[in-house]
């Protein structure tokens, strides 16, 4: 209002305002890369502000989850990660999930049997199995050979091998590098 009649006066109101801009969110990320341990593996991803933020993965291009990826067996997952906040600006990285397979030895031990002749025909067939580790089931090894050598027979004094070797036996599970060595029976 004008209260001086000398003048004439056009008033113009610019208003104020009050701007609160996102504050930086800190998403950290790391890789994980380590052998097969039989557990499951995923705590990559934390931020500064935890109050109020929710954290969202994708895995191998898949969408937008909140469950936290993990991995247990071999192989590797690529892991988008974004941190979502109303007061801060959305932070987003990127990791790596990574198990490789551990090397093991397993000891094929050839089946033996000792008798004293008797004129009667004698047998002897399979095999046991001896790990290094315990985590490695021994159902997954597998016999490719010529299976008419898992059974040795004989009736007349002497030694009747079996000669088995390390390379007739294969792993099946991928989660395990397997190195094959036979005891004779």
């Amino acid at each position: 209002t004008n209260t001086d009649s000398n003048f004439i006066v056009t008033f113009s109101v610019t208003d104020g305002a009050l701007v609160v801009n996102p504050a930086e969110l800190k998403l950290t990320v790391n890789d994980y890369s380590e052998v097969y341990d039989g557990e499951a593996h995923g705590d990559a991803a934390t931020t500064d502000v935890t109050a109020g933020t929710t954290i969202e993965y994708k895995v191998n291009g898949g969408a937008w989850t909140t469950t936290k990826p993990t991995i247990t067996d071999v192989g590797t997952k690529t892991v988008e990660v974004r941190a979502i906040n109303a007061n801060y600006e959305t932070a987003t990285g990127s990791y790596t999930l990574t198990v490789s397979p551990l090397e093991i030895a397993v000891e094929i031990i050839e089946a033996s049997k000792s008798v004293t002749y008797t004129g009667e025909e004698y047998s002897v067939n399979g095999y046991e199995v001896s790990k290094s580790e315990d985590l490695y089931d021994e159902s997954k090894v597998e016999y490719k050979g010529d299976a008419s050598k898992l059974t040795v027979k004989g009736t007349n004094v002497g030694n009747y091998p079996m000669n088995l070797l390390g390379s007739e036996f294969t792993n099946t599970d991928s989660n395990f590098i397997v190195t094959f060595s036979v005891t004779d029976g």
